[in-house]
């Protein structure tokens, strides 16, 4: 008996070996497919835990209750690179809602890195001249684009991201007396200073003009 199975693999022999081969290959192209794919996925892992994402938001700043800032947080996995944005609106409309900080219309440098969860604030406006004073409307929807890039030198773009001044509303609605006390006495010290400053750079500018009607020469500045 040992002797007919073993006439059997002899007379089989050729076509066990192609069979064989046949396997043979089929498991090299799967596991070079699975190769692959674990290649592709790690790929895909690294560029997850590495990529940035901006984001843009308009805040009122806690300590004055009326300034408005615009906030850029990266709230990807990696460092955004040569962040810049740009802003689309009607250049008219924020001229009449005196916002002077940043133009329309124009792209801007924001800063040179910002770290995974880092954030970077700019004044944009205050929120009075936003919401409209008198019978003024509020300040229109806008749009800003963020630019920047990762560490491999990739250029990204956010964007555009809608800004709506409209969200502000019930923050406004929803100030007390005491608080709105605050936020006059707030405007009312910022004024102040600001009009001590002028006043100083004034009696400079006229102690400088006086001697140099008297030929003394002015001191060089520091």
């Amino acid at each position: 008996m040992i002797e007919a199975f073993i006439g059997a693999l002899n007379d089989y022999a050729p076509l066990l070996s192609a069979a064989g081969t046949v396997a043979i290959a089929f498991y090299a192209r799967a596991s070079l497919r699975i190769t692959r794919q674990l290649a592709e996925d790690n790929r895909a892992l690294l560029k997850a835990n590495t990529e940035p994402e901006m984001f843009v938001y308009m805040e009122i700043d806690r300590r004055t209750g009326y300034l408005v800032n615009l906030v850029f947080e990266n709230i990807g996995s990696g460092p955004a690179i040569d962040v810049s944005f740009e802003i689309d609106a009607h250049p008219a409309d924020f001229r009449v809602h005196n916002v002077h900080a940043v133009e329309a219309r124009s792209n801007r440098k924001l800063q040179s890195a910002i770290p995974q969860g880092g954030k970077s604030k700019i004044f944009f406006a205050n929120i009075d001249d936003l919401m409209g004073r008198g019978d003024d409307a509020p300040l229109e929807p806008f749009d800003i684009n963020v630019r920047y890039s990762n560490l491999r030198n990739k250029e990204m773009e956010t964007g555009p991201i809608s800004q709506d001044v409209a969200g502000f509303e019930g923050a406004l609605a929803g100030r007390s007396a005491e608080q709105q006390m605050t936020l006059e006495l707030n405007r009312l010290n910022s004024s102040v200073k600001s009009f001590r400053f002028e006043v100083t750079r004034l009696r400079s500018a006229v102690v400088n003009g006086f001697e140099k009607l008297a030929g003394k020469p002015t001191p060089p500045d520091e």
